[in-house]
């Protein structure tokens, strides 16, 4: 059975999960859920859905974990429009 909160992204064709932020929009991250610490500046967003500057690795942060969440997909996807 499909999750309604997964796709496709249409550029790179990379499995999507439509995170919700705070204001109630989707935002599409990549699938995979990890740790993110304080102390990076990587973009991910919540599963509260805060969107919040850190690193997924306890080694390169300061210690405090946010929470649990995803990276937004527009900042990894590799067909992705940068300006």
């Amino acid at each position: 059975m499909k999750d309604e909160n997964t796709g496709k992204c249409r550029d790179c064709g990379k499995e999507i999960y439509w995170q919700k932020l705070r204001n109630g929009k989707p935002m599409p991250c990549d699938t995979e859920i990890v740790g993110v610490y304080a102390g990076g500046l990587k973009r991910f967003v919540l599963e509260d859905g805060r969107i919040v500057k850190g690193t997924s690795a306890k080694e390169n942060g300061h210690g405090y974990l946010f929470g649990f969440g995803r990276a937004p997909h527009f900042d990894t996807c590799p067909k992705a429009r940068r300006g």
